[in-house]
This record gives C-alpha cells, sequence and structure tokens, in this order.
C-alpha cells in the first residue's frame, strides 16, 4: 500500500515517520485530557495516527468491500428469514384459534337448533 504526504504529495517509504521532502510529521499523538474536580489536569496518549494518504490496490480493497458486503447480505437474509419464521408461527396461531372458535360456534348452534325444534335452516320454529 502506498503512503503519499497530504502536504506535498511525495511517496513516502512504508515506515516513514516525516517526509523526506517538506518533513512534516507522518505520526501524530492523539492525546486527551481528563480534569477531576480539585486535581490538576490529566493528559494522556490514546493511539498513534498516521497522517500519510494510504493509496492501496483497488481490487483488494473492493474484494474486502465485497466480503463485507455479502457478510451484511447473509446477515440481513438471517434475519428476515427468522421474522418471517416468527410471523408465519403468529398467523398459524391465530388460524387454529379461530379454527378452535369456529368448532365452539358450531357445535353451539347444533345446540340451539335442537332446543328451537329440529334441523330447521337458521333455526326458526315451524308456525302451525
Amino acid at each position: 500500500m502506498k503512503r503519499i504526504c497530504p502536504t506535498c504529495f511525495t511517496e513516502l517509504p512504508e515506515e516513514a515517520n516525516y517526509c523526506p521532502t517538506c518533513g512534516k510529521c507522518m505520526r501524530e499523538v492523539e492525546e486527551y485530557t481528563i480534569q477531576y474536580t480539585g486535581a490538576a489536569p490529566q493528559t494522556k496518549a490514546v493511539s498513534i495516527k498516521d497522517c500519510a494518504v494510504s493509496i492501496g490496490d483497488f481490487e483488494e480493497k473492493r474484494r474486502r468491500g465485497d466480503e463485507m458486503t455479502d457478510r451484511a447480505l447473509i446477515t440481513l437474509l438471517a434475519i428476515a428469514v427468522l421474522l418471517t419464521a416468527i410471523g408465519q408461527m403468529s398467523i398459524v396461531t391465530k388460524m387454529e384459534r379461530l379454527w378452535v372458535r369456529q368448532q365452539q360456534l358450531q357445535q353451539q348452534l347444533e345446540t340451539m337448533r335442537k332446543r328451537l325444534g329440529g334441523d330447521m335452516p337458521g333455526g326458526k320454529r315451524r308456525n302451525g
């Protein structure tokens, strides 16, 4: 992977800490300061930032990007399948409840028809 100085655009050796042309430092220490109540501020180094512009092999970056995209798609597909299965289970459960309720209502209707006088449609009695 190539590294280029962001100031003068000179190509840098792989582990260069300074640009050989303009002298700009390529490694900067990232710090943060903490100050507790009643105490003096304390500065701590967090990491070292590479200031050089990295220019890598486009094909390698694209391949890594494709791998990440494939992983993301597989994850999304697995989530979709899981949510679909949960949704279908919910629908099946609702259908079973409706079927049981329909059976109960049919039994109640048959009982009412018998009480009202036979197999008349709608449970109406005969006049006369």
